[in-house]
């Protein structure tokens, strides 16, 4: 048995392509398990907030059709007590705007939902706080 050459021990390993597959897919799979994670929280993210939208436009939705005398927060609160389905979007008034700078007019109820975001685990895993996901919705007051 002779020794061989070194170079030619080089050059027959680069032409070995054995577990050349398995080593790229190594280095490749962390990146691509974290884009996918990635967005799966996103997509979880904007589905939260697309049901919050929802919920809060329809709570200004009702609010806006009842007729309540007193063009106060408190009367809407009240109104909104009795919302047919008040546990499925947890809503509050924060505001009814009835002074239109003088213009004739009608009031504009503004409902308000805050929720801390619901991770699937990536935020904590890289550190990151869970966010507070805040929607706004004004309706002009029409009554019934």
């Amino acid at each position: 048995m002779s020794a061989m050459n070194p170079f030619a021990r080089l050059r027959r390993l680069a032409a070995d392509c054995s577990g050349a597959s398995l080593v790229e897919f190594t280095l490749v799979a962390p990146l691509l398990i974290s884009l996918m994670c990635g967005l799966a929280e996103f997509g979880l993210a904007f589905r939260q907030y697309h049901v919050m939208e929802k919920g809060v436009r329809d709570a200004a939705r009702y609010l806006s059709r009842t007729s309540t005398s007193a063009c106060s927060v408190a009367a809407y609160q009240s109104a909104l007590a009795s919302w047919p389905n008040p546990t499925s979007v947890p809503a509050s008034v924060s505001a009814v705007n009835c002074d239109l700078g003088g213009a004739r007019g009608k009031a504009v109820v503004t409902v308000t939902a805050s929720r801390l975001y619901k991770d699937i685990g990536l935020l904590t895993v890289i550190g990151v706080s869970a966010p507070t996901l805040t929607v706004t919705h004004q309706q002009l007051v029409i009554g019934s």
